[in-house]
C-alpha cells in the first residue's frame, strides 16, 4: 500500500514537472504563429517605406543613398524587380556598370518589369562593357519571358548578322515577323542572308574582340568582312600586312587560310573558299572542302549550291538539279541557285519553270547591288522596299511579302500625314 502511494505521488510529481515545459513549448509556438502572421504586413510596410525612400533619393539624384536603400529593399522584397532596377541605375550613375549588370541579373523573371530591365542590362553589355555575347544571351532571356519585345528582336538580328550567324539570324527574323516585331530592314537581312555585308562589320568585330581576343566568332567575321570590303572597293589588302607577308596573294586570303587550318569546320570560312574555288573552276578543291564540311552544312544553301556546281562539272545533271533544289529549299531567296537550276533544266530538255527562275535570278542580282550600296540598311527608301516585297512574293514566300507590304502601307500613311499641310480654321 505504501509502495503504491509512493508510485502515485512520484507520477504526480513528474506530471507537475512536465507541465511547465509543455506550457513553454506551446507559448513559443504561439509566438511563432503570431510572428508568422504579422511578418507579411511588416514586410509590406517596410517595402513601402523603402520604395518611397528610393523615389526621394532618385528625385534628389543621391545615387549613393539610392543604391544603399534599394539594396535594403531588395533584401526585404527579393521577389520584386523594382529595387534591383533602382540599384542598377544608381550603380550606373556612380560609374559602376559591372555592379549594375549584377543587380539586373538578379531581377526575378516572374515580375512584369523584368523584360524591360533585362533590355537595360543588354544595353550595358553591348555598350560600355563591350560583352556582346552576354548581351545577346540577356536578350534571349527577355524574349523567353515576353516574345513580342521588338528591341530584343532588333538587337539579336543585328548581332547575328554582324557575327555571320546566318541561321540564327534567319530564325530570329522569322520570330520577329511572327510576333509583329519586324522592321523594314528586317526583310533586307532576310533576302540577303547569304551575302549581306556591312561596311562597319570589320570595325564592330574588332571592337568586340577587345574583351575576347581568341573568340572564333569575332575573328572569322572580322576577316570575312574585311575581305568583302576589299573586293567591293577593289583595294589591295596591304595596309595591315606584316613586312614578311607572302606577296603572291592578298593578305586577307592568307589570314583566312590560317583560320581554315585553325577552325576547319567553320561554315563561313568553308563557304568563302568554296565560292573562291567555284569561281576559279577548281572542282578538286570544291570536293575537298565539301568533304570537310560538318553536318550543319546540310541546312546551308551555299553548300548545296556548291554540291550542284560540282555535280554539274561532272555532267551529273540529275544530281545537280537535286542539289540546286535543296539550295532553294534552304534559302528561297538564293538567286544564284535559281539561275543555275534554270541552266540545268535547259540542259535536261527544258521546263516551264525556267522563265520564272531566270526572272527571280535577275531581280535578285539587281537587289543585291542596290542593297550593298546603301549607306545604312535602316534607311532603305520606300521604292526599294517595295521591290523587295515583290521579290519575296516571286520567290514563293507570299505570307512574308504580305507582312512587308503591310509595313510599307503604314510607313506610307505616316509619310503622307507628316507632309500634309496643316489646315487651320
Amino acid at each position: 500500500m505504501a509502495e503504491e502511494t509512493e508510485q502515485s505521488s512520484s507520477a504526480k510529481t513528474r506530471g507537475r514537472r512536465r507541465f511547465p515545459w509543455r506550457w513553454a513549448v506551446g507559448a513559443c509556438l504561439a509566438v511563432v504563429m503570431v510572428g508568422g502572421l504579422a511578418y507579411p504586413p511588416v514586410k509590406a510596410y517596410r517595402g513601402e517605406v523603402l520604395e518611397n525612400e528610393c523615389r526621394a533619393a532618385l528625385d534628389s539624384k543621391d545615387w549613393e543613398r539610392l543604391e544603399r536603400v534599394a539594396s535594403q529593399w531588395a533584401w526585404w522584397q527579393s521577389g520584386k524587380a523594382a529595387p534591383w532596377g533602382y540599384a542598377a541605375q544608381a550603380a550606373h550613375e556612380r560609374g559602376a556598370d559591372e555592379r549594375a549588370v549584377v543587380y539586373l541579373d538578379r531581377v526575378p523573371d516572374r515580375d512584369p518589369k523584368a523584360p524591360r530591365l533585362l533590355i537595360e542590362r543588354s544595353n550595358l553589355l553591348f555598350g560600355p562593357l563591350n560583352r556582346p555575347m552576354e548581351g545577346a544571351a540577356t536578350c534571349e532571356r527577355a524574349l523567353n519571358l515576353t516574345p513580342p519585345l521588338a528591341e530584343a528582336h532588333r538587337r539579336l538580328i543585328f548581332f547575328y548578322a554582324y557575327t555571320l550567324q546566318r541561321r540564327r539570324m534567319v530564325g530570329q527574323i522569322r520570330e520577329a515577323i511572327r510576333w509583329d516585331c519586324d522592321m523594314p530592314e528586317t526583310y533586307l537581312y532576310l533576302v540577303g542572308q547569304d551575302w549581306i555585308s556591312f561596311s562597319n562589320g570589320y570595325d564592330e568585330n574588332t571592337k568586340w574582340m577587345r574583351n575576347a581576343r581568341d573568340e572564333e566568332l569575332f575573328l572569322v567575321a572580322r576577316a570575312i568582312f574585311r575581305g568583302a570590303s576589299l573586293e567591293q572597293s577593289d583595294e589591295e589588302s596591304t595596309e595591315s600586312a606584316p613586312a614578311n607577308a607572302d606577296k603572291s596573294q592578298p593578305y586577307h586570303i592568307q589570314v583566312l587560310t590560317q583560320y581554315l587550318e585553325r577552325f576547319p569546320r567553320n561554315l563561313e570560312i568553308l563557304a568563302f573558299f568554296l565560292n573562291k574555288a567555284t569561281r576559279e573552276g577548281d572542282s578538286d578543291r570544291v570536293a575537298e572542302l565539301l568533304d570537310q564540311a560538318p553536318h550543319e552544312s546540310d541546312r546551308d544553301a551555299r553548300f548545296w549550291r556548291s554540291r550542284g556546281w560540282l555535280a554539274e562539272s561532272r555532267e551529273e545533271l540529275s544530281a545537280a538539279e537535286a542539289a540546286y533544289r535543296r539550295a532553294l529549299e534552304s534559302n528561297p531567296f538564293d538567286f544564284a541557285a535559281s539561275h543555275q537550276l534554270a541552266g540545268i533544266l535547259r540542259l535536261r530538255g527544258g521546263s516551264p519553270e525556267i522563265e520564272q527562275l531566270e526572272r527571280v535570278a535577275q531581280q535578285g542580282r539587281l537587289l543585291r547591288r542596290q542593297i550593298l550600296t546603301l549607306p545604312n540598311v535602316t534607311q532603305a527608301p520606300l521604292p526599294l522596299l517595295r521591290t523587295v516585297a515583290l521579290y519575296i512574293r516571286n520567290c514563293g514566300q507570299a505570307a512574308i511579302a504580305e507582312r512587308l507590304e503591310f509595313r510599307l502601307q503604314v510607313m506610307s500613311r505616316m509619310t503622307d500625314a507628316a507632309t500634309s499641310p496643316v489646315v487651320t480654321p
